[in-house]
Order: C-alpha cells, then structure tokens, then sequence
C-alpha cells in the first residue's frame, strides 16, 4: 500500500496507470507482461518499482513454481529491453536471482531458469564490475560448502557455478583438494556435464 501511494504520487497518471496495468497482466497473460517490458520505451522510471515489486512478491511466493518464474522472466525482460539502464539497481536484482538459485524453497524448474539468468548477469556485467563476478561465485561457493544447506541448494548452486564457466569449476572446485577429493563432487559435477551441457 505505501509502494503504491508513492508510485501515485511520484509518478504521472499515464506512469501510474502502466504500472498498475503491468502487474494485473503479470498474472493473467504473463507473455504480454513479459513483452512489454522487453520493448517498451519511456518506461525507466518504473523501474526502481517493478525490482522493489517484484523482490517482495518473492519473498513471499517464492514456493510457487509459476509465479516465480514469471517473476525471474520480468527480470530478465527488465535486462533485455535496450531502452532501459538498468545498471544501477544491479544490487537490488542480483540477490533476488540468487535466491531463486539456492534458496530452500524454489523448484528445480525455477533454479535452472534462475541460473541461466545468473549466468546472463555474469557474462553482460562481470567485465564491466569487477567486483560482481567475484561476488556472484563466493556466494555459490558459500552454500556449496555448507552442509547445512539442503541437497537440492548445494546441487543447484554447483549447477550454477557450471553454467558460469568450466574454468570457475575448475579454479574453485577441481583445484581444491578438500572439494574434489570427495567423490559426490565428482559425480554431482560429471552428472550435470552429461544432463545440462
């Protein structure tokens, strides 16, 4: 409710009217939602309230397989429009993304589409950031190692840190004794080569 009184009275009506449009199409006809915001132009304003929208709606239907990766797709449509700047709020969107990766409550659908979307994020502004790779591959490191994290998280943060790169697996994975000498790792790593590549 306050989102949407500051979206009232930041913006203009015809603004405010998109917006509102948008998120009601999200959930009836996401392909066109998804469209428009992959094409539309005059839109950059929105923005900050599409990442703040969606971030939310995450946090609280994240088990919804649909919805989220309806929610992961705006995202991604958010990046591909080329009308957009969508650089500055790179921290507001990235941890969503990652969530979706190797949270404990996501899909497996919803952590491959996320991945992908992490992998785009990795290979359009890593050159550009120098400290965004770096940070993206310590966080997927980080649940990997930590066995208190769900089976299904650490899979899907070393199917994430695959799609990166084969040398992120090998500088951080394969050329650590402590990893590589267990063979699940091994396995899990070969298993998502032959299913994945």
């Amino acid at each position: 409710m306050i989102l949407k009184k500051q979206v009232k009275h930041r913006l203009t009506k015809e603004l405010n009217m998109y917006y509102e449009k948008i998120l009601q199409v999200m959930e009836s006809d996401p392909d066109v939602a998804l469209n428009c915001l992959e094409n539309e132009t005059g839109i950059q304003q929105l923005v900050p309230y599409f990442i703040h929208h969606f971030n939310a709606e995450l946090k609280n239907k994240i088990t919804d397989e649909e919805y989220t990766k309806t929610i992961c797709l705006m995202y991604y449509s958010l990046f591909n429009n080329k009308f957009l700047f969508i650089d500055p709020y790179l921290h507001e969107m990235i941890p969503s993304v990652i969530t979706c990766v190797i949270g404990k409550s996501p899909t497996r659908e919803v952590r491959l589409l996320a991945s992908d979307i992490v992998k785009y994020i990795y290979d359009t502004y890593g050159y550009t950031y120098h400290t965004l790779a770096p940070r993206i591959i310590n966080t997927l490191l980080s649940v990997y190692k930590d066995d208190s994290k769900t089976e299904e998280s650490q899979w899907a943060a070393l199917y994430c840190l695959s799609k990166l790169s084969n040398e992120v697996i090998e500088n951080n994975i394969l050329s650590n004794p402590c990893l590589s000498s267990k063979e699940s790792v091994i396995d899990l790593y070969n298993k998502i080569q032959r299913e994945f590549k």
